[in-house]
């Protein structure tokens, strides 16, 4: 299972403190990552998709804050498991 895990780059300077990223999509899928950052998530309309964390698995509701501690793995799917 570790290989299937993406070791994410953030693009961060040495001057940055932080980055901010505003995506928004049809789908909501971000595959098993994690990155050396920590990273807070602010999600709007996301109801009943999955978010994966370390070694927990929940579903969301309409709004999702959530911060995630360094190198830590965690997903986001709105799609079944096959």
């Amino acid at each position: 299972m570790l290989k299937n895990i993406v070791r994410e780059i953030t693009p961060l300077t040495q001057n940055d403190c932080f980055t901010i990223f505003s995506r928004v999509k049809k789908e909501f899928n971000f595959p098993l990552h994690y990155h050396e950052e920590f990273e807070l998530n602010f999600i709007l309309n996301a109801k009943d998709a999955k978010r994966i964390v370390g070694d927990h698995v929940d579903i969301i509701d309409d709004i999702e804050l959530v911060l995630i501690g360094p190198n830590l793995s965690h997903a986001w799917f709105t799609n079944q498991c096959k």
